[in-house]
């Protein structure tokens, strides 16, 4: 009866999502934070799950110690904005789907220096990032994909 009691409270708790404490074969994983979803991460000790959502503005950053919810400043894209430079050119690029529902696309952008990341950053008020003039403009002023301008 506990068996059932368990596995239902499981069920409840995590939904269609299985249990990442356990493995399919009933082996227990070791203890420590295992990733669920970009803003979700379970803690396992002996078997048990402890589930912990990310704020808003953080998602799961497996490079931590202890790993766990992070700025989103910090954590790799896909689920983070720190972004991958490999071969891209030196120069500051738009980031066209943003991860904070009160930013719109290209209001973000990221600077590439060396083939590394540097920083992302965020233009003031609505501007959107101009890809042309290399800074934060008005959207009737930036031709697409990041303004209007010729529509």
């Amino acid at each position: 009866m506990l068996i059932f009691f368990v596995t239902v409270l499981i069920g409840a708790v995590y939904g269609q999502v299985p249990n990442p404490c356990v493995n399919d074969d009933g082996s227990i994983n070791p203890d420590g934070h295992y990733e669920v979803s970009c803003k979700t991460y379970v803690i396992c000790t002996n078997g048990n799950p402890n589930r912990i959502e990310c704020d808003a503005d953080e998602a799961y950053n497996q490079d931590l110690t202890p790993r766990g919810c992070d700025s989103l400043f910090n954590v790799p894209h896909p689920c983070g904005y720190i972004q991958d430079c490999t071969g891209v050119p030196d120069g500051n690029y738009p980031l066209m789907e943003p991860l904070e529902d009160n930013v719109a696309p290209c209001q973000m952008f990221y600077t590439c220096l060396n083939e590394e990341y540097l920083q992302m950053q965020q233009c003031p008020g609505d501007l959107v990032w101009d890809i042309t003039r290399d800074i934060c403009n008005h959207a009737y002023d930036v031709f697409p994909p990041c303004g209007t301008k010729g529509n």
